[in-house]
């Protein structure tokens, strides 16, 4: 199993005058193909996008009918990744194998991150991570561990998500610990410290990666504390939520109404790359 590089991603891009938008927002926050933090656009993928390929399953998730074209976009100047929510997670290689069968994903994209329900770990998942592992054997795995990981609190719970991560060593290139589920939540960062690590010490070429509640205005802030807490910078972060704005003269009432802020992904990258490089 090889390490990925470290990566910034900007994930619920829809569309691809957004990457295109976003490309050029990377770029002159000073990162490129080659960075030490790899640019990265994130898409969202649900169940309902894969039941419904002519509209959008949400103001985050993009139509899959215009899924190659926005991959198309990246002109080796961008990493995308594809995050995908399924509830049936006996079905992921039947339902991965469907969506990488209707476009060139594997030239397109390269990393994939399954959402999964904490605690999780079951011999047919692993297996099912494993067919998809050996079918698409270019593909960079992740698993995202959420709040129902990350929640419960004490050191001997962290030791447990450990273990648990270390079931899947053989087949995941990273983690993404996200306690937010895309609604804004900052994650603990002695909890997240702590389980960085645990996993330095188990299976270093694990990639992790920081997600929820990262936005411009906390950025700097939270990465100088992590890097102080573990003294590296060989970690990842995903930014959603917090760069994004409800759509003029229009009020959220349900999760995920909102729309890409160029201005405010601009500020954030901007912030980042003064900790980052």
């Amino acid at each position: 199993m090889h390490k990925i590089s470290p990566y910034i991603s900007i994930s619920g891009i829809t569309t691809p005058d957004e990457v295109k938008l976003v490309t050029n927002s990377f770029k002159e926050a000073g990162y490129g193909i080659n960075s030490y933090h790899q640019p990265t656009i994130g898409i969202l993928i649900c169940e309902k996008s894969l039941a419904d390929r002519e509209t959008q399953a949400g103001l985050r998730y993009p139509a899959l009918r215009d899924l190659e074209y926005i991959l198309m976009q990246s002109h080796n100047k961008i990493n995308f990744s594809l995050a995908l929510t399924f509830r049936d997670s006996g079905s992921l290689f039947d339902t991965t194998k469907k969506l990488f069968n209707s476009f060139p994903i594997g030239i397109l994209c390269k990393r994939i991150q399954f959402n999964v329900v904490w605690p999780h770990y079951l011999p047919n998942h692993r297996r099912q991570l494993q067919k998809i592992k050996e079918r698409y054997h270019v593909m960079d795995i992740l698993l995202r561990f959420g709040k129902e990981a990350m929640e419960t609190g004490e050191n001997t719970n962290l030791n447990s998500i450990t273990n648990h991560i270390l079931n899947y060593k053989d087949v995941v290139s990273g983690i993404v610990i996200d306690p937010s589920g895309g609604k804004g939540k900052l994650f603990d960062l002695e909890k997240a410290h702590t389980l960085k690590k645990n996993l330095n010490h188990s299976c270093r070429y694990i990639n992790f990666c920081l997600a929820g509640g990262l936005k411009p205005s906390n950025v700097k802030n939270v990465l100088h504390d992590f890097i102080h807490s573990t003294a590296e910078e060989d970690f990842s972060i995903d930014a959603l939520s917090g760069i994004r704005s409800q759509p003029h003269g229009k009020k959220a009432t349900e999760y995920g109404e909102d729309v890409l802020d160029i201005s405010k992904t601009k500020e954030f990258l901007n912030n980042t790359s003064e900790i980052l490089y």
